[in-house]
């Protein structure tokens, strides 16, 4: 194959690649690299230009993951040592920050969602700040976080209190409901989700499974009132608790 034809094909599938949604572009980052080892095996000698746009298209996703992950740990773990908040002695003898960091970050790296690296992220920090549950309860989180996707988290985040959410997003929460339902609610807040009513359905039924809530089906009819009460359990308050961190 001339290098021309394999120029040809590379652009074709980094046009392909772009034309992939985010998320699933995250998974197939790692496989292309992983393939493009044995790959590349097989492409004849390249001249420099093809050398470059080779090692572009299959640079290894996961070692930018972990140096932007590591960098931004560092710079947060700094700032709450400038506070006062936390001293590199403490952290180097605090056991409980020394496990959360060995079994978080190896999972913050496996994730293609940024939002999800921020909620591992901000699991350190909380445990760096004396803010983590028991080391039992700090397990089952850090691996409940790595099993749900943004979309329990979301809609977890929302239910813990609707009108913080709203205070949060500086939006207006309705007053003129009448009747609704939890859909109605977690849609207005969340119309992005309009076309994914049955995910949203399965997401629901997870956090209850989860001991996240403990409310009957999202579709049930209730007042509009009823719509924007928090519906979120302790256990799922503690963990949406685990899982933010806002600077001190």
């Amino acid at each position: 194959m001339s290098q021309v034809s394999i120029v040809k094909k590379a652009k074709g599938m980094i046009k392909e690649f772009d034309s992939i949604g985010d998320a699933e572009r995250g998974r197939i980052e790692d496989v292309l690299y992983t393939a493009s080892k044995f790959g590349l095996n097989f492409i004849p000698v390249a001249g420099p230009f093809l050398s470059e746009l080779l090692g572009f298209m299959f640079a290894n996703p996961v070692e930018a993951r972990r140096s932007t992950f590591i960098n931004d740990l560092s710079d947060h773990l700094q700032s709450l040592a400038e506070k006062g908040l936390v001293t590199m002695e403490d952290l180097k003898s605090n056991e409980d920050f020394m496990n959360v960091v060995v079994n978080a970050i190896p999972m913050a790296l496996r994730a293609f969602e940024d939002d999800k690296r921020v909620a591992f992220r901000n699991a350190i920090l909380n445990t760096a700040a004396g803010h983590s549950p028991d080391e039992t309860k700090t397990q089952i989180f850090l691996r409940t976080l790595g099993e749900l996707t943004i979309t329990h988290i979301e809609v977890l985040y929302y239910f813990c209190n609707p009108a913080m959410w709203y205070q949060d997003h500086n939006m207006e929460m309705p007053t003129n409901w009448y009747t609704g339902s939890l859909q109605k609610a977690i849609l207005h807040a969340y119309p992005k989700y309009s076309d994914s009513i049955e995910i949203l359905d399965i997401v629901w039924e997870d956090l209850k499974r989860y001991g996240f809530h403990t409310s009957g089906g999202l579709r049930g009819a209730m007042t509009g009132d009823g719509c924007f009460q928090p519906r979120a359990s302790l256990l799922g308050q503690e963990f949406m608790g685990f899982i933010t961190f806002k600077d001190q």
